[in-house]
């Protein structure tokens, strides 16, 4: 091989070579083999470019080291068959740049029948400024036109040899299937990444349960994903059967609830046709496209429509207008398709959680009133007792509380006291309890039994009603006060405290709670005694001892006992409140485990 002559190049005849020899022997042939091989290697890289435009002008710099130029450009065919440009150098009208030339149209359009064009300044088609240009087709493996390699000098009459020609057709035949195989790896990238986004984005918008923050987000994520100028959402209402626009993201700024909602009928224009078809709608042009309803943007050229579906129900449907023709492809379409569907569980979630809001808001209503009658049914004061003080006081662990108490006169000089706790919480132990409450007064307008008879009785009510898994534990305690006695039985509340002169003594008399099936209408234990002045008796349900610690110890008698002797110089009433505040304290403000009741008798004396 001489030193000066190139190697075989695959494609290209000796003519040619020859042709790239002459034009780089003035280099010398290190130079022109150098050029030779920047330029194939300039092709072979385009396949596999990030950056293809950098590689472009490597291309258009090898080529003219052997073949002077004044003008290079490459145009592609898009999906209607038109070419625009993808890159060029040296037109003199930045203009050029925006043209789209169809199948025929000048010397380009020509080129996508397959055959190479040629033209000098006499012929019509030629770019503008041009005295002389070629336009050869870019075909890939399947030998399908992509584009057209356009090349042009100024002057008249500087026409390409025929090895030029061929030499440039022959790269274009490489450089066809090259941007085949960048299309390709570009399609593939921006698809890969699409995905990801898709992902990320499904992921984060099932987790957003507000309505009008999803909404919101998602047109964010839209407009990084979609090149739009109006997004907007319409909700489907299953009662008045329309789509009321719910969501409107302008770019450029403005979004939020539309001013005049729009509501369409299904079949009602593009988003009511989609809704009705339940499939995507994309119009390239609506100007052409009769379904289109305009909403006051004049500018709207193309549109795309997708309905939300969840477990096959309708939800509503996305749309995005552009003010560019045919800006949704076929793939932005499938790709709202998949996002769609995410959006719709999404939109799910939010409908639920707004839902599960109302209820609660409704139930928190509910729940106030229930607890502002249950606070009717207790006692707001205790009856005049001479020589006799009565104080209570009441935390329930929920908003409503499963205790119970009750003070009211029972003959001449007599008062009793009901304390009972209902075996569980909230508001069905509190409905328990009212019902209670209602059985024991009616029972006490009738007779005023003993405290041991009243509970027999109960029980009895109680057993008949067969409710399950509810039972009461309850004291009954009745004061004279001419003899200063107190009756009391129990059942299954914790024993009562007597503190007199300084010593605390539980009161022992039990049994079980009320209402349980094992228990028929066996006798009750009764205790009596003579109260003294000074003496102060305790009554409390089982959450007052059983507050725990952070440790998880329980307050326990002995620190009830000891919270009655540090206070025994208050009154009834301040006593009770001081009982359940020391309990809380104990319990290291951490949230209550059962209801709380203290209820305290206090004789009057030194």
């Amino acid at each position: 091989m001489s030193p000066a002559t190139s190697p075989p190049i695959p494609g290209v005849s000796a003519a040619a070579r020859e042709s790239l020899d002459a034009g780089a022997r003035g280099r010398g042939a290190s130079g022109g083999l150098l050029t030779i091989a920047n330029l194939l290697e300039a092709v072979l890289d385009l396949s596999t470019a990030e950056q293809p435009d950098a590689v472009y002008r490597r291309i258009a710099d090898g080529l003219r080291s052997f073949m002077p130029w004044d003008t290079f450009s490459v145009l592609l065919r898009d999906d209607e068959g038109r070419l625009y440009f993808r890159w060029l150098d040296g037109h003199p009208d930045p203009g050029v740049k925006s043209w789209v030339f169809g199948p025929g149209q000048g010397l380009v359009g020509r080129a996508l029948a397959g055959q190479t064009q040629s033209s000098d300044g006499a012929a019509e088609g030629l770019l503008p400024g041009h005295g002389f240009e070629i336009a050869v087709p870019l075909v890939d493996r399947g030998d399908r036109v992509l584009g057209v390699l356009s090349l042009g000098r100024f002057e008249a009459g500087t026409a390409f040899s025929d090895r030029e020609v061929e030499l440039v057709e022959i790269m274009c035949r490489h450089l066809g299937r090259a941007i085949e195989s960048s299309c390709a790896h570009t399609t593939t990238r921006r698809l890969a990444k699409n995905l990801s986004l898709l992902q990320e984005t499904g992921r984060e918008l099932t987790s957003i349960l507000d309505r009008g923050e999803l909404l919101k987000r998602i047109a964010d994520r839209l407009e990084g994903l979609i090149d739009y100028q109006l997004f907007s959402v319409f909700l489907w209402s299953e009662d008045q059967q329309v789509l009321t626009d719910a969501f409107t993201h302008r770019t450029g700024g403005g979004s939020g609830s539309a001013p005049a909602p729009m509501e369409l009928r299904l079949g009602e224009g593009l988003c009511g046709s989609a809704a009705a078809l339940r499939q995507s709608i994309r119009v390239g042009n609506v100007r052409l496209d009769p379904r289109f309803l305009p909403c006051g943007d004049e500018r709207v050229r193309s549109a795309l429509a997708v309905p939300l579906l969840f477990e096959d129900r309708l939800l509503g449907v996305l749309n995005v207008e552009s003010h560019q023709i045919d800006a949704f492809s076929p793939e932005l379409e499938q790709m709202l398709l998949t996002l769609g569907s995410s959006v719709a569980v999404a939109l799910a979630n939010a409908e639920l959680y707004e839902q599960l809001r109302r209820d609660e808001r409704m139930m928190a209503k509910d729940l106030e009133t229930a607890r502002g009658v249950q606070r009717l049914l207790v006692p707001r004061s205790s009856p005049w007792i001479d020589g006799l003080q009565i104080g209570a006081a009441n935390s329930a662990s929920k908003h409503l509380g499963g205790d119970l108490y009750d003070f009211f006169p029972y003959g001449s000089g007599r008062v009793a006291l009901a304390l009972g706790d209902v075996a569980g919480k909230g508001t069905a132990a509190a409905l328990y309890a009212a019902l209670v409450l209602g059985a024991l007064r009616g029972h006490v307008q009738q007779t005023q039994c003993s405290p041991s008879c009243v509970l027999s009785h109960l029980h009895d009510e109680l057993r008949q009603l067969e409710v399950e898994r509810r039972f009461l534990a309850f004291t009954f305690a009745v004061f004279d006060s001419d003899s200063r006695s107190l009756q009391l039985a129990n059942a299954g509340l914790p024993y009562a405290m007597l503190l007199r002169r300084g010593e605390v003594r539980e009161l022992e008399v039990g049994g079980l709670p009320l209402g349980t099936m094992a228990l028929g209408s066996a006798p009750r234990d009764e205790l009596e005694l003579v109260l003294e002045p000074g003496d102060i008796v305790l009554f409390a349900t089982d959450g007052v001892e059983e507050s725990r610690d952070a440790e998880g110890r329980a307050f326990g008698a002995d620190r009830v006992g000891e919270t009655l002797v540090a206070h025994r110089h208050l009154s009834a009433q301040e006593m009770a409140a001081a009982v359940l505040h020391a309990a809380d304290s104990f319990a290291d403000k951490k949230a209550a485990s059962d209801d709380r009741t203290a209820l305290v008798l206090k004789v009057n004396g030194p």
